[in-house]
């Protein structure tokens, strides 16, 4: 009596550590972040560090140029963000300058806009009468790598372009209906960025003059009757150069 019992706990017990571990595996897959996730949210770190910059020198604001800065050099070192894939899609180059003006060119790391940044604070700062060396060493001795490290398949796109004055540049290309898309760009010197969703409603995303500029968009939200039926919908994006003198660009996309 007493072995069967025992042998009655055993299996009670084999039971419920059998029920525990995949309960365990249940809660980690629901606390796990899909790939996705993971994607929008560096993403949506990548497109907050270009407004605070954007910010920061409207208001010449020196913090938020150092914020911005230690945002990107933290993630600077993850695969998806140090190595992007090229952005592929058709250019259309139109205005009166003259062609070999407009041309690929080596775009920035995050770590270059990083140090661009830090050293546009201080340089500022000093202008003024003040330091903030202090505020970017700290900066800059925090962990410069995000925790999670690993590269995901389809990451990021860039785009890095040298536009001549007068020059627009045209991308017209397709966004997935039921995916939240998010863009960013930055240039050396102002440019006038018009970003224009095709499908119904007509809209005008993006309509700015600066050297940063972003944007995020989920189409389904906007239409869903229209957006259930269609897998994609068109988007177009145009960089105008509206200087006497060439101006760099890059231009990121997830």
């Amino acid at each position: 009596m007493i072995r069967r019992l025992l042998c009655l706990l055993t299996v009670a017990s084999g039971c419920l550590l059998a029920l525990s571990a995949t309960q365990a595996q249940e809660e980690k897959k629901k606390t796990e972040k899909t790939k996705e996730q993971i994607q929008q949210e560096r993403m949506q770190r990548l497109t907050l560090a270009f407004d605070l910059a954007a910010e920061g020198r409207k208001r010449n604001a020196q913090e938020y140029l150092i914020t911005a800065a230690g945002m990107l050099r933290r993630l600077s070192e993850i695969p998806d963000l140090k190595d992007m894939e090229k952005f592929k899609e058709k250019l259309e180059i139109t205005g009166p300058g003259k062609a070999e003006a407009d041309k690929d060119i080596t775009p920035k790391t995050l770590l270059k806009l990083s140090d661009e940044l830090f050293k546009e604070a201080s340089d500022n700062a000093v202008a003024a009468g003040y330091s903030v060396d202090k505020l970017i060493k700290a900066a800059k001795e925090r962990e410069t790598s995000d925790k999670e490290e690993r590269d995901v398949v389809g990451g990021p796109r860039a785009i890095a372009k040298l536009i001549g004055p007068g020059q627009t540049h045209t991308y017209t290309f397709s966004i997935f209906s039921h995916a939240h898309t998010r863009w960013a760009i930055e240039s050396s010197h102002p440019v006038h960025v018009n970003v224009v969703h095709l499908g119904p409603p007509n809209a005008v995303l993006v309509n700015h003059v600066g050297q940063f500029a972003t944007a995020n968009w989920y189409p389904l939200s906007w239409n869903p009757a229209y957006y259930a039926k269609v897998k994609a919908t068109p988007i177009t994006i145009r960089v105008m150069n509206n200087l006497k003198a060439p101006v760099k660009y890059q231009m990121i996309i997830q």
